[in-house]
Parts: C-alpha cells; sequence; structure tokens
C-alpha cells in the first residue's frame, strides 16, 4: 500500500525522471516507507507502554516498538510537552519540511529553533535499552517513570501525569466533528 501524502510524518515523495511519449517529464515516485521497502503490510507504531527510567537515563523500548527504530532514531522535543522519537527515515523528511519553512517568518525560525535544537541521534544498545540526554529529559519532565506510546509515524515519550491530563484533555473536550468526520465509516 503505497499512498502519496505530504505531512510532518507521513510518507514523503521523491522527483523522478520519466519518459512519457517520447518526452522527458517529471513525476512523483511515492518514497517507500520501511515497511513496504521490506515488503510488509504498513505497521504503524501503536499502543501505550508503561516503563522505568534507569540512573542513567535509559529506557527499554517496548518490544512492539523495536523494529520501527532499529536502524536509529532522532529524540527531540515534541508538543505538549511530550519528546517525539522519529526514526531515522522519518527524520529525514521532517528535516525536509522544516528546511521549506520560510527563513523570514519569526514564527516558523521559532519552531525550527524548538524542535531543531533539541535533536539528538540515538540506537537501541544490546538491551535494546535507548538513552534520553538530561536536557530532554528536563524538558519532559521525566523521572524514574514513563509512557512510551504510538503515534504515526513516531513514537512519544510521555511523564505519566501528563499523559493521562492530555488523554483526560481528549476525553473532557473531544475535537470538532468535522476532524472526525471521514475517521469513522
Amino acid at each position: 500500500m503505497m499512498g502519496l501524502t505530504v505531512t510532518l510524518a507521513a510518507t514523503a515523495s521523491a522527483v523522478r525522471p520519466q519518459r512519457k511519449a517520447g518526452l522527458l517529464s517529471m513525476c512523483l515516485a511515492p518514497t517507500p516507507t520501511w515497511w513496504e521497502a521490506r515488503g510488509e503490510e504498513e505497521r504503524l507504531p501503536f499502543g501505550e507502554y508503561p516503563y522505568t527510567i534507569d540512573d542513567k537515563g535509559r529506557v527499554v523500548m517496548p518490544p512492539a516498538f523495536r523494529e520501527f527504530v532499529e536502524d536509529g532514531m532522532i529524540l527531540t522535543r515534541g508538543m505538549e510537552g511530550c519528546l517525539y522519537v522519529f526514526p531515522l527515515a522519518s527524520w529525514r523528511r521532517v528535516e525536509e519540511q522544516l528546511e521549506g519553512l520560510p527563513l523570514t517568518d519569526a514564527q516558523s525560525r521559532a519552531f525550527v529553533r524548538f524542535f531543531y535544537s533539541g535533536a539528538g541521534k540515538a540506537r537501541l544498545d544490546n538491551q535494546s535499552r535507548v538513552s534520553i540526554p538530561q536536557t530532554l529529559r528536563t524538558f519532559a519532565a521525566l523521572g524514574s517513570d514513563v509512557i512510551v506510546a504510538g503515534a504515526p509515524g513516531r513514537l512519544e515519550l510521555w511523564n505519566p501525569d501528563r499523559w493521562e491530563a492530555a488523554i483526560q484533555a481528549v476525553q473532557s473536550d473531544p475535537p470538532r466533528p468535522d476532524l472526525l468526520a471521514n475517521f469513522v465509516a
């Protein structure tokens, strides 16, 4: 299932020359995602898992998410006080979008500064742990407990109290009906 959408964490597209009726034309060719490249059905990371952060700032990656980040990942500040974890392939698409924001717009510069300056590369160690830098743990108010949650194209690391508050906020004030119109068929 190879779709073509352009969002912050969805499938990106690449420009590829193609001959059509003897003329060279440009077409958009969908770039395969990590699961498509392996010939697998779409596997987005979903679920929420409570874990513990050790004294060295490491958390074990839940088994359900290990393949998603096995080639490396980028940890950075997220929205609502959580951390985002992008697989490297997804991060490259995020970078392209960040680079496309107008340098002359103060809000764009502020967002890029917020999002990009906190980013750092990481890999799972031999025990499937990832080390979370102190600056990011401080930003997300992570102590010894963490919620590792799946989201489209990324993972999120949450302070359990913030996670509970975020979930409660959605329950008490659900999204506008027009945002959900095509969600449930």
